[in-house]
């Protein structure tokens, strides 16, 4: 993944959840974003709506990832991951996927 800016990956967030309820929604960060939707929360990459981003660092993720739990109010729970941890991820959350 090519590395983006923190408004990047926000707005590409805003986007999978346009003209929907940010409820419905997941937004967390990984070292590997892809295994984490697929392993952690059950995402059909072919089926299921999902965005995963790499950040230019930790702290841009962590800001993302906050941003969408604690204004937007989507799913998720901020404080995880290490100064390492600089994928952010989300996916539009349906029966078949888990948080």
């Amino acid at each position: 993944m090519q590395p983006k800016d923190e408004m990047s990956i926000k707005l590409d967030i805003a986007t999978l959840m346009l003209e929907q309820e940010p409820k419905d929604f997941y937004v967390g960060i990984s070292h590997d974003a892809v295994e984490r939707l697929t392993e952690g929360h059950g995402v059909d990459l072919q089926r299921d709506a999902y965005v995963c981003a790499e950040a230019l660092s930790a702290d841009e993720a962590r800001n993302v990832e906050a941003h969408f739990v604690n204004v937007e109010g989507t799913a998720g729970g901020t404080g995880g991951g290490d100064d390492a941890t600089t994928q952010v991820y989300a996916y539009r959350m349906t029966p078949s996927t888990r948080q």
